[in-house]
């Protein structure tokens, strides 16, 4: 009877090639990967939180791999308040959206651009116009799919599909009501 440590070379190299068929049986290798549609990512902080930073680089990462989109860089913009509309990420994001193979920019959320309606429009029409598509995470739904927000800053949480800042009453736990139509979002 032979121990596992006293197996013959060919036993060793026949598990070490099962092994790394079952490993690499689903990888896709560098000339599949142009396959897959490429995307940017952007990110606006009001703070210079590294940890939050780094959050919102991981929430990117991990949709475009769970869409199938290959992310080929984030643009950010830290410290910089909402209605700010000259960043330096944001021109860049610009400068690489005009680029013939980019299709998409993935952000956390619509207001990684701004709170401000009006400021959310000019900033994001430019990239529109490239013709690429913005994904927001937390609803997955294109911009380009959806009408662009037009009438007041409530109206943006309502037509992107975020409870934060709509403006309607928040139902609390107790069953009653909050209205928040007048309060800024932290």
């Amino acid at each position: 009877m032979s121990l596992p440590d006293e197996r013959e070379p060919q036993d060793w190299q026949r598990r070490l090639q099962v092994l790394e068929d079952e490993l690499f049986q689903n990888a896709l290798s560098p000339n599949d990967m142009s396959l897959l549609p490429l995307v940017y990512g952007y990110i606006r902080t009001s703070c210079h939180s590294y940890n939050k930073l780094r959050r919102y680089q991981r929430q990117i990462a991990t949709f475009c791999d769970r869409e199938g989109y290959q992310l080929a860089g984030i643009f950010s913009d830290t410290a910089t308040p909402s209605d700010m509309r000259l960043r330096p990420g944001l021109a860049g994001l610009l400068d690489v959206c005009g680029l013939p193979d980019t299709r998409g920019v993935v952000l956390p959320s619509p207001h990684h651009f701004s709170w401000d309606l009006t400021t959310f429009e000019v900033l994001a029409r430019p990239l529109q116009r490239t013709g690429v598509r913005l994904h927001f995470i937390h609803t997955g739904v294109p911009v380009t799919e959806m009408e662009m927000p037009t009438t007041t800053p409530d109206t943006i949480g309502k037509e992107m599909g975020s409870p934060r800042n709509s403006g309607e009453p928040k139902e609390k736990p107790n069953g009653t009501t909050e209205d928040r139509s007048n309060r800024r979002p932290s």
